[in-house]
C-alpha cells in the first residue's frame, strides 16, 4: 500500500550536519540526502495516526555510491504507541547487504524508529540511512466509509480516526449504519452482529438520550482488528413542561405551546427564582443566560419596579422555543 514513512515527521538521538534525520524519509537516495549519527543512535518516525506494518526497508550508502563498507552492522526496528516505550519489532544482525528489507507479522503503532547498536562496517561507531521505509499492510483493517441512517459523523469519516459522535432529533427511535472496508479478507461486526462489507446494519434503538454504536473490523482468523466508536446523542426537546415562580402569580396557567406570560409580584419582593421542568429529563435549560439542570432553581433574579422580562429555553436544541415571562413587580 506505499512507503508511509515518506515525508512523516522524523527526529534523532543526535545527527551530524548537514546529515539530518528527515533526510532519512525523503525519499531522495543521494550520498548528501542521508542521516548520520553515532552509535547507539536511532531515527524516531512519527507517523501521524497509527498503521499497521509489515515491512521495514534501510538502504545504506552501499546501494548508491557502491561503498560496501558503508552499511550498518546490527539494528533493530521498534514501535511505540506513545513515542516513550518502545517494543522490538524486527531485528538485522550482522547485514552485509546494501539494502535490507524485512517483513514480519502485521503491528499497529504510530511512532516507529530504527535503532542501531553497531554501525558501520567501516566504522561501527558511526550510523548512517540513506533511506528509512514502512510498508502499510495491504489487508489493514479499516473502514473506507461509514455512514449513519440519521445524523452526521463528527469529525467527519477518516479511517484512522476511530471516535465519533453523531446528534439525531429527540424522536429518532431508531438508527442502522452502512460500514464499508477495503479490506479483502475482513468480518464486521455492528454491536456484535455481523454485517456484511457495504450492506446496512440491523436497526439500533434509541433508547437512551445517548446511544453507542461500535464498529470492529477484524481480518479474518487473526488478531489484527480496529474499532471505532459512534456515540449517538438525542438533541433534547425544545418543549418546557412547566416553568414555576414560586412569589409570583401568573395570568395563565402554563402551557408548553403558549409562549408568552405575565405574572405579578408584590412591590416587596425584590427577586424571584425559576425553575424550569424540560419535556428532555437531561436536559439543560437557559435562564436569563444561566445553565441550568431541568428542574434546578435559578436562585434570585433581581426585580427592578415595572416589567422584568425572564426568557426561559432549552440549550442545545436545534430549533429552541423561547418562552417569556414578564415578571411585573408592583409600585
Amino acid at each position: 500500500m506505499g512507503n508511509v514513512a515518506l515525508n512523516k515527521i522524523a527526529s534523532s538521538n543526535m545527527s551530524v550536519a548537514p546529515f539530518t534525520p528527515d533526510k532519512a524519509v525523503s525519499g531522495i537516495s543521494a550520498a548528501i540526502d542521508r542521516w548520520v549519527g553515532t552509535v547507539p543512535g536511532f531515527v524516531t518516525l512519527d507517523l501521524g495516526y497509527p498503521y499497521w506494518i509489515n515491512q521495514w526497508t534501510i538502504k545504506h550508502m552501499g546501494c548508491i555510491a557502491g561503498w560496501e563498507t558503508y552499511i550498518m552492522k546490527d539494528y533493530t526496528l521498534q514501535g511505540s504507541d506513545d513515542g516513550e516505550n518502545w517494543t522490538e519489532v524486527s531485528s538485522i544482525s550482522d547485514n552485509t547487504l546494501v539494502t535490507t528489507e524485512m517483513n514480519f507479522s502485521p503491528c499497529r503503532y504510530q511512532y516507529f524508529r530504527t535503532y542501531v547498536s553497531k554501525g558501520l562496517a567501516v566504522n561501527n561507531s558511526v550510523a548512517s540511512i540513506v533511506e528509512f521505509g514502512l510498508e502499510e499492510y495491504d489487508d489493514s483493517p479499516y473502514l473506507s466509509k461509514l455512514t449513519l441512517s440519521a445524523g452526521t459523523l463528527t469529525p467527519a469519516f477518516y479511517k484512522q480516526t476511530f471516535t465519533y459522535t453523531a446528534t439525531v432529533p429527540q424522536d429518532q427511535l431508531q438508527i442502522n449504519v452502512t460500514p464499508t472496508t477495503s479490506a479483502a479478507n475482513a468480518t464486521i461486526k455492528v454491536n456484535g452482529q455481523t454485517v456484511a462489507n457495504s450492506h446496512v446494519s440491523q436497526n439500533i434503538n434509541l433508547d437512551n438520550d445517548t446511544t453507542i454504536i461500535t464498529i470492529v473490523v477484524t481480518i479474518n482468523n487473526t488478531n489484527i482488528k480496529e474499532t471505532y466508536t459512534v456515540t449517538v446523542i438525542k438533541n433534547p426537546s425544545p418543549y418546557i413542561d412547566d416553568i414555576i415562580i414560586p412569589l409570583a402569580s401568573m395570568t395563565t396557567n402554563f402551557n408548553s405551546n403558549i409562549t408568552a406570560y405575565e405574572a405579578y409580584v408584590d412591590a416587596d419582593v425584590t427577586g424571584v427564582n425559576v425553575t424550569a421542568i424540560a419535556r428532555t429529563p437531561a436536559a439543560v435549560v437557559n435562564v436569563n443566560g444561566k445553565l441550568l439542570l431541568s428542574g434546578e432553581s435559578s436562585g434570585d433574579i433581581n426585580l427592578v419596579t415595572g416589567s422584568n422580562l425572564i426568557s426561559v429555553y432549552v440549550e442545545y436544541a436545534i430549533q429552541p422555543i423561547i418562552y417569556e415571562i414578564n415578571v411585573i413587580r408592583l409600585e
